[in-house]
């Protein structure tokens, strides 16, 4: 699968056992330990899909996830140690797609990203179309 994934997360161990189960499925993925480092990229190089680590706070997952809603519509995937139902609906409210608690399961995550590239392959519906 030619799909690009960015990962940022400040955990290296996160970083590398989510890249392993990706690259194993076929994707290409470049890690980042830094929403900033990530955005940086994306202004080089979209990505297809982003997969975020929070911090506590989630603030940098969340100016993040803002600033790239403001030039791009590819998936946002928010890791969080320890969301709450405000977070959770905060996020969701600010353009982020999914919004997983930590640890999380790699295949669960590989099969979200397998459902938005999906869905980005099937056909308008003729009366869908004419709405839009």
């Amino acid at each position: 699968m030619n799909k690009l994934i960015y990962i940022a997360d400040s955990d290296a161990d996160t970083r590398q056992v989510i890249r392993f189960y990706f690259e194993k499925e076929g994707f290409h993925v470049k890690c980042f330990e830094s929403g900033n480092q990530l955005q940086n990229a994306f202004k080089h190089e979209v990505s297809d899909l982003v997969v975020l680590g929070a911090a506590a706070t989630d603030t940098e997952g969340f100016i993040t996830s803002m600033q790239l809603r403001e030039i791009s519509r590819c998936p946002i995937i928010m890791l969080s140690a320890g969301a709450c139902d405000e977070s959770y609906v905060f996020g969701i409210s600010i353009g982020i797609d999914v919004y997983l608690t930590k640890p999380v399961n790699p295949s669960k995550l590989v099969a979200h990203a397998r459902a938005f590239f999906r869905r980005e392959q099937l056909p308008i519906p003729p009366s869908v179309a004419t709405r839009v």
